[in-house]
């Protein structure tokens, strides 16, 4: 269409390991899933990262490490909201199963080839507006947590 060439999600998968291991960006592959975990130290805290890539997309979501309280959910759903008013890119977001805050970015691939530059730029700006609102953050959802997954060690 429009005579863009796609590029198919293994070749995405590819560019983007290809572009973690120039950089000596240590991750944990799951190959079934098409999927990469990894993490950087920001500031303040930690930011662990999953990207997976998909017919469609790559999804970028970053695991904060914070917490709600059940009954602090409608809060912090609504103080979330806010913040993300003030985004360009991306949003935060309440997972009410476990009450744990994320943010998430998904870039469209469905008519196009990233290349390593473009996903190693957009992995930054996860990583960056995340350590750019964690103030916010701790102020919406004061209740810090460990990171339990075992991706991300």
């Amino acid at each position: 269409m429009f005579g863009m060439r796609k590029g198919t999600p293994e070749g995405v998968f590819k560019t983007l390991r290809n572009a973690l291991d120039k950089r000596d960006l240590k991750y944990e592959i799951d190959e079934d899933n098409q999927a990469i975990g990894l993490s950087v130290m920001g500031d303040d805290l930690p930011i662990p990262t999953v990207i997976q890539v998909n017919d469609n997309h790559v999804k970028f979501t970053a695991i904060l490490a914070f917490k709600a309280i059940e009954a602090s959910y409608k809060d912090v759903a609504w103080n979330l909201n806010l913040l993300n008013t003030e985004l360009t890119f991306g949003s935060f977001s309440l997972n009410p199963e476990d009450g744990i805050v994320r943010f998430d970015y998904s870039y469209i691939i469905s008519n196009a080839k990233p290349t390593e530059d473009i996903l190693i730029a957009l992995l930054k700006m996860v990583w960056t507006t995340v350590d750019e609102h964690d103030g916010d953050l701790k102020k919406i959802v004061p209740v810090a947590r460990d990171i339990d997954n075992p991706m991300f060690g």
